[in-house]
């Protein structure tokens, strides 16, 4: 099988974009039931490599793109430096920190206007009580934090070792009452060189 992109003279979309709404189109439709292979419904993860690096701008247009399909899809982007995702538009949040990939150093940032509630577990320096954020574009909530290190021996009462041996860092976000909606909160974790 293969794709049929068409050529597009549209300019007020960035390519990334243009790549992203034809990966929202080949995927199955909210209304459709969920498919045996995500039988839970969890929205799609899409993995972009190397869209990071090189002009600001450009960098920017990537995290604006992710922002705006977070409802539809989980973007993850990685280059050689860094990994960054959206977290979720309300609840929980998990990254798995895998010592081999990822290094310490991180930030948790927020985009937007509206106001949202923020707490994190697994930071050298944890947002909580719960942080109270009013967004504004790039305003930043936690940067050069720390991921902690893992355990070296899990707790008795757990039988996926694998799991508690590393870091779980979460991001737990929510809207504040009357406001409907939240900023979105972005998370990055440099890689390992």
């Amino acid at each position: 099988p293969y794709i049929i992109v068409p050529i597009t003279n549209d300019q007020d979309t960035t390519d990334f974009d243009k790549c992203l709404s034809l990966v929202k189109h080949l995927l199955p439709k909210k209304d459709e039931p969920s498919s045996s292979a995500n039988p839970k419904g969890e929205l799609p993860l899409v993995l972009v490599v190397g869209a990071l690096g090189g002009r600001f701008d450009h960098t920017m247009a990537v995290i604006t793109s992710i922002i705006r399909v977070r409802d539809d899809m989980r973007v993850v982007v990685h280059n050689a430096s860094n990994t960054l995702f959206c977290c979720a538009r309300s609840g929980m949040t998990k990254f798995h920190h895998s010592p081999k990939i990822d290094g310490r150093s991180c930030g948790v940032m927020v985009f937007g206007e509206a106001t949202s509630s923020v707490v994190t577990t697994g930071l050298e320096w944890n947002l909580g009580d719960p942080a109270l954020v009013t967004g504004f574009l790039g305003m930043c909530l936690s940067t050069s934090n720390s991921i902690l290190p893992p355990p070296t021996t899990p707790p008795l009462d757990v039988k996926d070792r694998e799991d508690t041996l590393s870091s779980i860092v979460t991001i737990d976000t929510s809207p504040v009452a009357n406001e409907g909606r939240n900023s979105a909160v972005i998370f990055s974790v440099e890689r390992q060189t």
